[in-house]
C-alpha cells in the first residue's frame, strides 16, 4: 500500500516555503523517496529552526534542524512499523524574530504488491535413451496487475532451465529439463526462484525433481547375421541379437573405415561375449549387430556367454555353444532366398540381372570361424603381398555348389575392405546349373550354410 503526506505552503512574517504541504504515498514496509521544502525570508538572510509540532510524529523526520535562509529542508518518511491507512503530522519552521509557519504533511500507507507462484514443487522423471520429458509451467500470480517479477535457477544449472527469465503477474513461466548429460539411476534436484522487481514484493522458491532411469535390456535371440539362423556361434561370426532395451532409440551406425578398428562400445553399448568386448557395427534399442571376438578361441571356451549392457545397465545372459565354423550366406534379406551376390562385371546379381554360366560370381559370407593368420577383433581386412591374399579359415576347405553341382572356388578369404568375420567367395557358375533361381550353398570344412534338408531358409543365385 502507498504513504501519502501533504505539506501546506505557508508564509507569515518574514519567512516562507515553496511547498504549502507536503504528501507521501508509500507501500508497507518501503520508504518514499525524500522531498526538499526550500525556505526563504524577504530579508533574505535569517535564522530558522525546523521542528515538528507533533514530536511523537516517529515515522517523520526533517533534516537540518535550523540554518540560515535561504535553506533546503529534506523532509523524510520512514513507514517500518505502520499499518496500512492515512497518517498526519506538521513541520513548523520559526524564523528568529518573525512569525512561525506550519506546514502540514499526509501520509498514506497501502498494502504491499507481492508477487507469488504455484506449483512450488515439480517431478520430472526420464528413462534414458527416450524422448526429453514434456516442459511444466509454473502459473506467477500477484497482489496487483502487471507487477515484475524475475525467474532464475538457483541450482540444477546444468540440466535445469526456466523461461521467460523476466516477466509480469498474472503470467507464466515454463520449466525444461536436459537429461542428455546425466547419469541414469540417479535423482536430480535443482531450484527455481521466482521473485518480484521493481515495486512488486514476494518470493517463491520451487524445488524440481529430476528422476534418471536406465533400462533394463532384455536379449531375447541371438542370430547369425546373414542366415538368421540361431544356434551355435564361431569365432569371428557377424551375429544379431534381438530383444527389448538394447540400445538407444535412435539407430547408430559404426562407421569402421580404413584403418580404424569398430569400435567395442557404441551408442553407450556395449557386449561382452565369454567376457571379452565384441566389436559393434550397429545399435538400436531392438537389434544389435556385433562380432563375435577371435578370443573366445584362444583358448576354446565352450559355451560363451552373451551380455548386453547399455547405459551400464547388464542384460540377462544368452549362453551358447562355440563351433569351429557356423557359415551363413548374407542374402538381400531375411536370410534366404536372393542372395547378396555379385556378377562379374561387380553388378547386383539378381533376377532383372541374371549372372551368366561360366563366370564368376561374388559371394559374401560369415561364421567362417578363426583364421590363418590369426583373426584380429574389429580389424577392417587388408590385402597382403604375399600368399594367402586375407586371411583364410582354418576349419576346413571351402566349397560352394549351385544347384547341387559342385563349383569351381576361385578365392576365399576375409573380404578386403570389410570386417574381420566377413568372408568374401569368389566361385563360376557350372555350365551345368540350371537358369532361373538354382540354390546356392556354402561348406566350410563339415559346417553347411542356411538349411540344406528342405527348400526352407536355401539361398538362391539369379542365372541366365
Amino acid at each position: 500500500m502507498g504513504v501519502t503526506y501533504t505539506v501546506p505552503t505557508g508564509a507569515t512574517g518574514n519567512v516562507s516555503s515553496d511547498k504549502p504541504s507536503l504528501t507521501f504515498t508509500t507501500q508497507t514496509g518501503a520508504a518514499p523517496p525524500t522531498q526538499t521544502m526550500n525556505i526563504s525570508s524577504a530579508s533574505g538572510s535569517s535564522g530558522v529552526s525546523v521542528s515538528l509540532t507533533t514530536p511523537n510524529t516517529t515515522w517523520l523526520t526533517v533534516t537540518p534542524a535550523s540554518g540560515t535562509t535561504p535553506l533546503a529542508v529534506t523532509v523524510g518518511v520512514n513507514p517500518t512499523g505502520l499499518a496500512t491507512g492515512a497518517y498526519s503530522g506538521s513541520i513548523l519552521i520559526t524564523p528568529s524574530g518573525g512569525n512561525a509557519v506550519q506546514i502540514p504533511v499526509s501520509l498514506t500507507v497501502t498494502a504491499a504488491t507481492t508477487v507469488s507462484a504455484t506449483p512450488t514443487t515439480l517431478t520430472f522423471s526420464h528413462i534414458a535413451g527416450s524422448a526429453t520429458p514434456a516442459t511444466q509451467a509454473i502459473s506467477v500470480t500477484g497482489t496487483g496487475s502487471n507487477l515484475p517479477f524475475s525467474a532464475q535457477v538457483t541450482s540444477g544449472n546444468d540440466w535445469l532451465s526456466v523461461s521467460p527469465a523476466t516477466g509480469t503477474a498474472p503470467g507464466t513461466v515454463t520449466v525444461s529439463v536436459n537429461p542428455a548429460n546425466l547419469t541414469p539411476n540417479q535423482t536430480y534436484n535443482g531450484q527455481i526462484v521466482i521473485a518480484g522487481t521493481g515495486t512488486a514484493t514476494g518470493s517463491t522458491t520451487i524445488n524440481v525433481t529430476l528422476s534418471v532411469t536406465a533400462p533394463l535390456p532384455t536379449i531375447t535371440s541371438v542370430v547369425n547375421a546373414a542366415s538368421s539362423n540361431s544356434g551355435p556361434i564361431a569365432a569371428g561370426e557377424i551375429i544379431s541379437i534381438f530383444g527389448t532395451a538394447l540400445g538407444p532409440a535412435t539407430p547408430v551406425s559404426a562407421p569402421g573405415t580404413g584403418a580404424t578398428p569398430f569400435p567395442t562400445t557404441l551408442g553407450n553399448v556395449q557386449v561382452t561375449v565369454g567376457g571379452y568386448l565384441a566389436p559393434l557395427t550397429y545399435v538400436s534399442s531392438g537389434q544389435l549387430n556385433a562380432v563375435v571376438p577371435y578370443e573366445i578361441s584362444r583358448p576354446f571356451l565352450a559355451n560363451p556367454t552373451i551380455l548386453v549392457r547399455y547405459l551400464n545397465v547388464a542384460s540377462n545372459g544368452i549362453t551358447l555353444p562355440q563351433v569351429a565354423a557356423a557359415p551363413g550366406i548374407f542374402t538381400t534379406g531375411g536370410g534366404a532366398g536372393q542372395g547378396a551376390i555379385l556378377n562379374q562385371n561387380q553388378s547386383v546379381n539378381s533376377a532383372s540381372n541374371p549372372a551368366t554360366k561360366g563366370e564368376v560370381i561374388v559371394l559374401y559370407v560369415t561364421g567362417e570361424g578363426q583364421t590363418n593368420p590369426p583373426g584380429v577383433t574389429g580389424k577392417i581386412t587388408t590385402t597382403s603381398a604375399t600368399a594367402p591374399l586375407t586371411p583364410q579359415p582354418v576349419s576346413g576347405a571351402v566349397t560352394v555348389t549351385i544347384d547341387g553341382i559342385p563349383a569351381q572356388v576361385t578365392f576365399y578369404g576375409e573380404a578386403p575392405g570389410l570386417i574381420s568375420g566377413a568372408m568374401q567367395i569368389n566361385v563360376v557358375v557350372p555350365q551345368g546349373a540350371g537358369s532361373g533361381n538354382p540354390r546356392i550353398i556354402v561348406k566350410v570344412g563339415d559346417a553347411t550354410s542356411q538349411l540344406t534338408s528342405t527348400g526352407q531358409g536355401a539361398v538362391t543365385v539369379a542365372v541366365r
